[in-house]
């Protein structure tokens, strides 16, 4: 199981779902580059290499620290690592010595991104997009939150949750989280997707001085774009249940 006990694609693999045409990390950052999407700052390192890479680690943590470091294994039974915030290589170096505690430095690859700073009304959520001018959006609103496997995972309060409904590039519907102090902000990512037929997920808060929402995933296959297909009742709006009924129970594609 992966971190904070969440599912992992790893477990979801490893349990008989297939991801056919699942995009792997390399793949999603160039395709959200391509879109125009704000976007994280990257590099990713795989294992074999990752000791004599201490040049590169360095130059990056210099310009973007600090950051988020994660391992993505490359076998389904090794789990997932995480730190967050990493202000210098030696975080990398401390880092490193943790996930060889599980499996050998080269069964992993390693994610290094530069972080969106929390604001007091920040969240991160998750977006899918027919191409055609329907979007439907949700968030998790909560301050200095980055794990946006919450929305996925059954575990978010509900009075934190704030989700927009697109119909034809207009706003058809729309609950606002109380703790969400500028409703507008969940618009904007609903609005950078309507053209783009696919799954988003994207953190919301300030980077580089500017407060906006920063895409992390992007996913294409027809698991996740079938999702909007499945409302069958408008009074649905739920995006994280109906993403949890495509990887639960799939049956409603």
């Amino acid at each position: 199981m992966a971190t904070g006990g969440y599912a992992s694609a790893q477990d979801w693999m490893k349990a008989g779902f297939s991801f056919d045409g699942y995009l792997f990390k390399r793949e999603q950052h160039r395709r959200i580059k391509a879109f125009g999407l704000p976007s994280l700052e990257q590099i990713l390192i795989p294992g074999e290499r990752v000791l004599r890479e201490s040049r590169a680690v360095s130059a990056f943590f210099a310009k973007y620290s600090p950051l988020v470091l994660v391992s993505v294994p490359r076998h389904d039974d090794l789990r997932k690592h995480h730190k967050v915030p990493a202000h210098a290589p030696r975080d990398f170096v401390k880092f490193l010595d943790e996930v060889a505690k599980d499996a050998p430095l080269d069964q992993y690859d390693f994610l290094l991104t530069d972080m969106v700073q929390g604001a007091v009304d920040g969240f991160v959520g998750i977006g899918m997009s027919d191409g055609a001018g329907n979007a439907l959006v949700e968030c998790y609103v909560r301050e200095n939150w980055w794990d946006i496997r919450i929305l996925a995972s059954g575990a978010a309060e509900p009075e934190r949750l704030a989700w927009v409904w697109y119909e034809e590039g207009e706003p058809f519907a729309a609950s606002h989280a109380p703790f969400l102090a500028t409703p507008r902000l969940v618009h904007e990512p609903a609005q950078r997707i309507l053209g783009i037929p696919g799954y988003f997920e994207f953190i919301s808060g300030v980077k580089n001085g500017v407060r906006g929402a920063y895409f992390m995933e992007y996913q294409a296959p027809g698991v996740f774009t079938n999702l909007l297909g499945t409302l069958k009742d408008r009074r649905v709006w739920d995006a994280s249940e109906r993403l949890r009924g495509v990887l639960f129970k799939h049956d409603v594609l």
